[in-house]
């Protein structure tokens, strides 16, 4: 018999990055407060899809170091 994953246990997987930019950063940031996770293997075919992603993470970590000196 085949198990399948509801559509929720899909979006809370830490295998799985599905949305928008913010969302995306959003779900990184979560799973590295949930897990520990702040290293990730990603196939060359999504690097310039997740340049963005790591652009907006970057970001917002340039902003808080500024906020705090």
């Amino acid at each position: 018999m085949a198990s399948y994953l509801t559509v929720e246990e899909i979006l809370d997987s830490p295998k799985a990055l599905i949305g928008t930019i913010p969302e995306m950063a959003h779900q990184l940031r979560e799973r590295r407060e949930r897990y520990g996770f702040n290293h990730y293997l990603i196939p060359e075919q999504f690097m310039h899809d997740l340049s963005m992603v790591k652009a907006l993470l970057a970001e917002e970590i340039s902003v808080a170091a500024a906020g705090r000196r």
